[in-house]
């Protein structure tokens, strides 16, 4: 996760989604406030909530405190890396409020403008303005989040270094997106019965076909699920690009992250035989387990292997880069070495190896009689998909491939043409299958949501899981966001009077979203073979919405916006390209090792482009000038185009990889 993507974190939930400068700013009072500054608390300590002048409200998390001084309202975090403020400024005008916070919030900062976008404003807002910055002095980053309502704009204004933007990022936007204004209604569905997509199939159709075209996705499956049934089922687009075979809703495809709430559901079932409880001890299972911290190793438990609430920061580098003849005793070997950034349940930090430790040390219990990888394999078919009925999922990719009907990954290179990339490279799901590794389809998917919205009883009726335990995984384990909870492998919502159940995934090539509404029995599968199906998923989940409840939720916007986003992110990257002048490549020419992620080489080819090796990954390798003043490496490849090599200054040949808070330096020469 590079410095966008933690931005883009902030902006999702936004849009769904030491007190620095405080002793000498004067206070100022917002001029027509409705309520008086001597009655709002000025300072508390989380949780809790703080006010601004004119009564709008944001929850302060836990461990953090704030303090209002005039107009404006400082998060304080307990690491003090994290600058964020909320500035309530009174304007008409997005652009001259967000002026005026940097001004009031933070007078003595400089920052270089990156970028600035207007996304669709969330609901109840007139307009909506970001701004992205950089500072080359220190490499900070910043971003500036302004909504409006009437005469009034709300500025938030975020920064600090990446890996700590990273690690703060679930509580940071609990703060920006829990602002509450007064006298703005949310839209209450309650009360609302969902119309029968068999009423639209058509408009659906139409409207997926456009979010292909337009985020240049190749294939998409979907299955509507209402009322204990499939409503709709579809196919649409290729199983791979210059191919005629259509994608159906029988095509085997890679669901990703969505196998995590298929695990959790296969412990779910092992709480029920009473192989262990959810807060059963790690060791009492493996009695070998082992984390970096000691203490975990003693007190974690096996809930909080699976709730992304541990306190480790995600280390994906090293599964998708060097994952080759790894097995399940390689990863937890791996995940004894990673350090927590946090504390235990302190915040939300999205975690592969712990879940897939999760996954394989539950079927440990189920059959300690076989290595752990055979054991999961065995327990998934044996208590999730035999008694479901999910006839084609699996977790062996040779089975998956070797079916007529399967689709091939896709992902983009740095200008946004979409291409297949080799089958090869989704392998590294195998290392943590219980994470990520499940091929099914949209059939097989909805009986799995039939049996989630059924609270446990399959669609032919027989319980494979006792209702307390399979809802205990929607229990909040730890907030995202102000509406938004990670339970055990779902994240649940609550939003518009309701409570949403979701999970999306995605792989090299593949992007997958679950999402269901208990109280309305209605649900939808989407499993798309390409890197853009994020942002089409996305799209077309707004408008199953729309088409269900009758309200407007600008889906159509939401999808232009993103993909044009997308289109001026290639466009400014371009910009920013030029290929490497040897002077300047030479010195970091050969081989190269790390310890995590093992060894790569660069050379320069016979064409006079210089290539990059990764085990069985290649690219041709530009040089790219940040706007932070930084010059890097960048691959340009599928499926890893966008990823960054640093050389480090002052030590001839060192390279290092940096993604938030993952970090791995390169030494040159061999194995060491």
């Amino acid at each position: 996760m590079n410095r966008k993507t933690v931005f883009h974190i902030l902006i999702c939930l936004v849009v769904p989604l030491s007190i620095s400068g405080c002793a000498g700013r004067q206070a100022t009072k917002l001029q027509g406030a409705p309520v008086h500054e001597e009655i709002i608390p000025a300072a508390c300590k989380g949780p809790c909530v703080i006010s601004t002048l004119s009564g709008a409200t944001m929850p302060v998390p836990d461990l953090f405190s704030a303090e209002r001084t005039g107009n404006v309202v400082e998060l304080l975090e307990p690491d003090g890396a994290v600058k964020t403020a909320m500035v309530e400024v009174k304007s008409y005008s997005c652009k001259k409020a967000l002026k005026a916070a940097w001004k009031e919030a933070a007078p003595l900062e400089t920052w270089e403008m990156e970028r600035r976008s207007t996304p669709p404003p969330p609901e109840g807002y007139n307009d909506m303005l970001v701004e992205t910055y950089v500072r080359k002095s220190d490499g900070t980053e910043a971003k500036a989040i302004a909504r409006r309502k009437d005469g009034l704009v709300w500025v938030a204004l975020v920064r600090g270094p990446a890996a700590d933007l990273d690690k703060r990022a679930a509580q940071v936007g609990t703060f920006i997106t829990g602002l509450k204004v007064p006298k703005m209604k949310e839209i209450d569905l309650t009360g609302i019965t969902p119309k029968s997509i068999s009423q639209s199939r058509g408009e659906l159709s139409v409207f997926i076909r456009d979010a292909l075209r337009q985020t240049g996705t190749p294939g998409l499956e979907i299955a509507v699920i209402e009322g204990g049934r499939i409503a709709f089922a579809g196919g649409f687009g290729v199983h791979k690009l210059g191919k005629e075979d259509e994608v159906t809703p029988d095509t085997l495809m890679m669901i990703g992250s969505v196998t995590k709430s298929l695990t959790t559901l296969m412990m779910a079932t092992l709480v029920d035989q009473g192989k262990f409880k959810w807060t059963t001890r790690v060791r009492d299972v493996l009695p070998d387990f082992k984390m970096a911290d000691p203490r975990m190793s003693e007190i974690l438990t096996m809930e909080q292997l699976v709730c992304a609430c541990a306190g480790l920061p995600r280390k994906d580098l090293p599964l998708i880069l060097s994952f080759e003849g790894k097995n399940c005793g390689d990863l937890l070997n791996a995940l004894s070495k990673i350090t927590p950034s946090t504390g235990l349940r302190e915040t939300f930090q999205y975690q592969n190896q712990m879940v897939a430790a999760g996954g394989y040390i539950s079927a440990h219990a189920f059959r300690p009689d076989l290595p752990m990888d055979q054991a999961y394999n065995a327990a998934m078919a044996d208590r999730v998909f035999g008694p479901i009925g999910m006839t084609s999922t699996t977790l062996d990719l040779d089975s998956a491939i070797k079916s007529e009907n399967h689709a091939m990954p896709h992902s983009t290179n740095l200008e946004g043409v979409p291409s297949s990339v080799p089958i090869m490279y989704e392998r590294f799901a195998s290392y943590v299958g219980p994470s990520g590794g499940v091929w099914s389809n949209v059939r097989d998917m909805a009986r799995y949501v039939i049996t989630e919205l059924q609270n446990g009883l399959t669609p032919d009726g027989a319980r494979i899981v006792s209702e307390s335990n399979l809802l205990y995984r929607r229990k909040p384990q730890v907030m995202i966001s102000a509406d938004t909870s990670y339970g055990l492998g779902w994240m649940v919502a609550r939003m518009k009077g309701l409570q949403i159940v979701s999970h999306d995934g995605g792989t090299m090539g593949f992007a997958s979203n679950v999402t269901f509404i208990p109280e309305k029995g209605i649900g939808v599968v989407m499993i798309s073979n390409g890197t853009g199906g994020h942002i089409a998923e996305d799209a077309i989940l707004n408008r199953l919405m729309e088409l269900w409840f009758g309200f407007n939720d600008h889906s159509g916007d939401k999808l232009r916006y993103n993909t044009d986003e997308v289109k001026k992110s290639y466009t400014e990257l371009e910009s920013r390209l030029t290929k490497p002048q040897a002077d300047w490549i030479n010195p970091y020419l050969g081989n190269h090792y790390n310890q995590e992620i093992g060894g790569i080489s660069i050379n320069k080819s016979a064409d006079g482009n210089y290539i990059l090796k990764a085990g069985n990954y290649e690219t041709v390798l530009m040089r790219y000038d940040g706007a932070d003043g930084r010059q890097s490496l960048m691959f340009t490849n599928p499926p890893f185009a966008g990823f960054e090599i640093f050389p480090m200054d002052g030590r001839d040949g060192t390279l290092e990889l940096v993604r938030a808070q993952e970090r791995y330096v390169f030494h040159r020469g061999e194995n060491r």
